[in-house]
């Protein structure tokens, strides 16, 4: 099958017969090529919606040419060179608009990998004190005077209140860090 692009540069006068369906066929690729572009354009447009409404608007004014302008060589020609730059500054610029879109994802992970790290070093520092802890409350249990056990038992609740707190609190911090 031949190329739209290799029809359309061929000698179309020493090619095409008097046949009239020679002239179908070059109505035919010229109205292929105006839904390519209209296609393409559409396509770009869905890729990559920031930068794609450009490149459907560029290809739609490309198209448009042909139905209110002579149809010459020189117009296809132009029109071929003005699609690849369209289609180049579209793609770098999808590039570049999906790189950033990239560098923010990594961004993202990077402070969720530092929020996990402060997570476990907060646990563990918190199944540290509650080791500790539990450690008082077993020497508490080992203690004969029921006046040192009240008191032991009193002071072993404020820790753990405290302890309970600071938790709180540092999970309210986690949780305003991870939103912002």
């Amino acid at each position: 099958m031949i190329s739209l692009k290799k029809y359309l540069e061929m000698d179309v006068r020493a090619k095409l017969s008097p046949d009239p369906a020679a002239s179908e066929l070059l109505v035919a690729a010229l109205e292929s090529y105006r839904s390519v572009l209209l296609a393409m354009g559409a396509s770009g447009a869905r890729a990559c919606q920031a930068v794609g409404s450009n490149l459907q608007q560029s290809l739609e004014s490309l198209e448009k040419r042909f139905s209110s302008e002579q149809v010459t060589p020189d117009l296809v020609k132009q029109t071929e060179q003005q699609v690849e730059a369209h289609l180049q500054q579209w793609g770098e610029g999808t590039a570049e608009h999906f790189k950033a879109k990239a560098n923010e994802v990594k961004e993202l992970l990077l402070v969720l990998a530092r929020t996990a790290e402060s997570l476990g070093e907060r646990d563990q520092r918190y199944s540290n004190q509650f080791s500790q802890f539990t450690s008082r409350l077993k020497t508490i249990a080992d203690l004969d005077d029921l006046t040192q056990v009240r008191a032991s038992l009193v002071k072993g609740a404020a820790e753990l209140k405290n302890y309970v707190d600071q938790m709180s609190q540092d999970s309210q911090k986690s949780v305003a860090q991870l939103q912002s």
